[in-house]
C-alpha cells in the first residue's frame, strides 16, 4: 500500500474512490484548498514528476507519495525558487549562445510568459505596484520600473537577434535581482526568532569552512582547474544562500537606530568603510553581485579577485556582526 507523507508527518488514511497518483493530487489539493492552503511541492518515491507522470500512474505501483501544503506566501517563495533557477539557465544561454533556433526562440516566450504571470501574480498578492517598482541593478544603476522590464522583454524576444542581445540580458538581470529580494523577504518573513538565532549560530560556526572554500576557488582557477573551481564555487554559494536569509532577517527586525550601530572590525583596506549594521550588509550584497556578474560574463581575473581579496575579508567582518545582532534580537522576534 502506499504511503502518504504530508509535511514530513504519515497520513494514515485509506484510498477508496483514488486509483492513479493523480486522483490522489487532486485530492489533496481539494482538502488543501478547503482550509486556505495550497501544494506547494509534491514527490513520489523521492523523486519529482510530471502530471502525465502521476495520470497514468496506480497507487499501488509506488512505495511514498510526499506533499508539502503551505500558505500563499509558501507558493510565491518556492514559484520565486524555480524562476531564479530558471532565469539563471536563461541569462547563462543568452550570454554564451550566438545563435537561438526558432524552438529556441518559442520556449523563450513561454518560459517568459511563466515568468511574467508570477510578477504579476507577486506583486497582487503583496499588494506593490510593479509600475512604481525598481531594483538595483549588477553596475549600481536603477532599473526602468518593473513593468516597463517586463514589456520590454516581452517586445524584444519576439524580434531577438544579436543587437538586442545586451537589452535582453539587462532586462534578464534585473527580473532577477527582483526575485533574488523576493525570496530572502518571503523566506525571512517565515522565520521565528529562535530560527534567526539558531541560524545565525550556524553560519558563523560554518564562516572558518566556508572562507576557506572560497578561497580554494580562486586557487584552482589559478592553477588551471577551471573545472574543480566551479564546482567548489557552486558549492560554496549554495551554503552561503542558505545562510543570508537569517542574516537579513535578523536585520529586517531591528529598528532603523540599531542598524546604524557601528561594529569594531578589522579590516586590511585603508580605505574607508561604513562599518554599521547595514553598512556592512549592503556591502556584502553588493559584492556578491558583482562575483555573480563577473562569472556570468565568465571574467575570471575579476572573479578571482574578488574571490581572494574581497570576499574573505567580507566574510570575516560577519562574525561580529552576528555577535551583536544576536545581542540585539530576542529569541521570539516577531
Amino acid at each position: 500500500t502506499m504511503q502518504l507523507i504530508i509535511n514530513d508527518e504519515v497520513v494514515d488514511v485509506e484510498f477508496t474512490n483514488e486509483k492513479t497518483l493523480f486522483d490522489v493530487y487532486k485530492s489533496v489539493e481539494a482538502e488543501a484548498m478547503s482550509h486556505s492552503r495550497y501544494v506547494v511541492d509534491f514527490k513520489v518515491d523521492d523523486h519529482e514528476v510530471s502530471r502525465s507522470f502521476l495520470e497514468k500512474t496506480a497507487i499501488d505501483s509506488v512505495k511514498t507519495m510526499e506533499f508539502w501544503i503551505g500558505d500563499s506566501q509558501a507558493v510565491l517563495l518556492n514559484t520565486a525558487r524555480t524562476i531564479d533557477q530558471y532565469l539563471d539557465q536563461v541569462g547563462s544561454t543568452l550570454y554564451h549562445e550566438r545563435d537561438l533556433s526558432q524552438e529556441d526562440l518559442a520556449d523563450l516566450k513561454q518560459g517568459f510568459d511563466w515568468v511574467k504571470q508570477f510578477m504579476e501574480s507577486a506583486a497582487e498578492m503583496l499588494q506593490f505596484n510593479l509600475t512604481d517598482a525598481t531594483v538595483v541593478l549588477p553596475d549600481g544603476t536603477t532599473s526602468n520600473a518593473l513593468s516597463v522590464v517586463i514589456q520590454s522583454t516581452v517586445d524584444e524576444i519576439t524580434v531577438f537577434s544579436d543587437d538586442n542581445r545586451e537589452l535582453l540580458l539587462q532586462n534578464f538581470r534585473a527580473i532577477k535581482s527582483f526575485t533574488g529580494r523576493l525570496i530572502v523577504r518571503l523566506y525571512a518573513d517565515s522565520l521565528s526568532g529562535a530560527d534567526i538565532q539558531q541560524g545565525l549560530s550556524d553560519f558563523e560556526a560554518t564562516l572558518p569552512a566556508l572562507i576557506e572554500k572560497f578561497i580554494k576557488v580562486n586557487e584552482s582557477y589559478q592553477s588551471g582547474k577551471d573545472d574543480e573551481g566551479v564546482e567548489i564555487l557552486d558549492q560554496a554559494m549554495a551554503e552561503l544562500n542558505d545562510f543570508l536569509p537569517f542574516l537579513f532577517a535578523g536585520i529586517e527586525r531591528l529598528t532603523d537606530e540599531q542598524r546604524q550601530l557601528q561594529i569594531e572590525i578589522e579590516s586590511p583596506s585603508t580605505e574607508p568603510i561604513d562599518n554599521t549594521i547595514e553598512g556592512i550588509s549592503l556591502s556584502l550584497v553588493q559584492l556578491l553581485t558583482d562575483l555573480s556578474t563577473a562569472l556570468e560574463e565568465n571574467d575570471i581575473v575579476a572573479a578571482g579577485d574578488i574571490l581572494e581579496y574581497e570576499l574573505a575579508d567580507q566574510l570575516q567582518q560577519l562574525k561580529p556582526l552576528f555577535q551583536e545582532l544576536k545581542k540585539l534580537l530576542p529569541n521570539d522576534a516577531a
